[in-house]
């Protein structure tokens, strides 16, 4: 393996004074030099950005961008949009690479050519490493060896949201302007789709290489229950997501049913602590997906058939059943003459008189899809 072939390491910063001497050491001492770390400073208001400075009048590969707060999807696409390595990775502030890991990282892309690497994690918290349990089953490697991503149909079992444990090719992120979703909590989960859905290949590394520390402020150790306010976050990520699809030439039939079985998994996942109401627009989304694949799905491939199993099935079959029953259905003679409705996508008033009708655009609320 050559050390010629650049890697961009980019690490968003956010009030992370304390951990910074961790994490940053872990990257300039990495056993494979050829990296720059693409620090972006996110309008910390401790002394992040004066240790960034101190690293980076140190060590050249370290470059340092400040910005305001505008949180962690515009800092990683400033990253990526100043990134002159051919490979891409990610570390979050508070956490730390294993001495190999990018060595690792980088020979495992090149050897197996694939486009996308996954390693293995450990979890740390207070200090010691622990072993991964059922209880976390996101954090365990999911797959070992070569992954064909074009004929597996179960990618959504395989490959988690967790940009850390991963090595990009830069190549086909630029080439299909695969960025981070602005304003997302979880804009995550919208570029590591996209970037499943242009991929051919993956490697899952049996090498636990990155070290994430758990906190109370970590996604892993968050109760269920304080993190339902990102509903309409994942709402809206799940639309992004759709939008890109239906935007590619070349998409086949495993991809689809990965991006329709992720969101499905969502609406089983979230139905158990929203509304009705806020559920129907999940549901809503799930139509327009199959509507938008549909020349592309076939008859028996509905999504709802891939959890037979799951005890929310009879729920989800009744929400799809009701929904379908709001579909627009023949004017009567008097609504002919003259009516006032809601579309069916609930976006717009529908004005009939005499026969005609007109749309009219209902103003957003920050509920609703864009």
């Amino acid at each position: 393996m050559s050390d010629k072939v650049k890697v961009s390491i980019i690490m968003p910063v956010y009030n992370a004074a304390k951990f910074l001497d961790r994490s940053i050491s872990a990257l300039i001492n990495q056993s494979y030099p050829n990296i720059e770390i693409l620090c972006v400073n996110d309008g910390s208001e401790d002394n992040s950005l004066k240790i960034l400075n101190k690293y980076a009048q140190k060590d050249c590969r370290v470059k340092v961008f400040n910005q305001e707060n505008q949180g962690p999807a515009i800092a990683r696409n400033m990253g990526l949009d100043n990134s002159t390595g051919e490979y891409i990775m990610f570390c979050d502030a508070d956490d730390k690479y294993e001495p190999t890991m990018v060595e690792e990282m980088v020979q495992t892309i090149q050897e197996q050519d694939v486009d996308l690497v996954v390693c293995d994690v450990n979890i740390i918290r207070d200090g010691s490493k622990r072993k991964i349990g059922k209880t976390n089953p996101y954090e365990k490697l999911a797959f070992k060896g070569k992954l064909d991503l074009d004929k597996e149909k179960h990618i959504e079992r395989k490959i988690h949201v967790f940009l850390w444990k991963k090595i990009f090719k830069k190549s086909l992120i630029d080439k299909y302007n695969v960025r981070f979703a602005d304003g997302l909590k979880i804009d995550d989960m919208v570029f590591i789709q996209e970037y499943i859905l242009i991929s051919h290949t993956a490697y899952g590394l049996n090498h636990a290489l990155y070290n994430y520390y758990l906190t109370n402020n970590s996604i892993m150790d968050k109760s269920v229950k304080n993190i339902t306010k990102d509903y309409f976050d994942l709402l809206l990520a799940s639309k992004c997501c759709l939008n890109f699809a239906s935007s590619l030439k070349n998409i086949n039939k495993n991809k689809i049913d990965y991006l329709m079985k992720n969101t499905m998994d969502q609406v089983y996942y979230w139905s158990q602590f929203v509304s009705k109401e806020e559920l129907n627009l999940y549901i809503y989304l799930i139509y327009e997906m199959i509507s938008v694949f549909n020349h592309k799905i076939e008859k028996n491939d509905y999504p709802i058939l891939y959890y037979a199993n799951n005890k929310n099935l009879l729920k989800v079959k009744q929400l799809l059943s009701n929904f379908n029953k709001r579909q627009p259905k023949k004017l009567s003679l008097a609504e002919k003459i003259f009516s006032i409705r809601n579309s069916f996508d609930s976006k717009h008033k529908v004005f009939t008189v005499i026969g005609c009708s007109i749309k009219i655009k209902r103003k957003k609320s920050h509920r609703e899809i864009v």
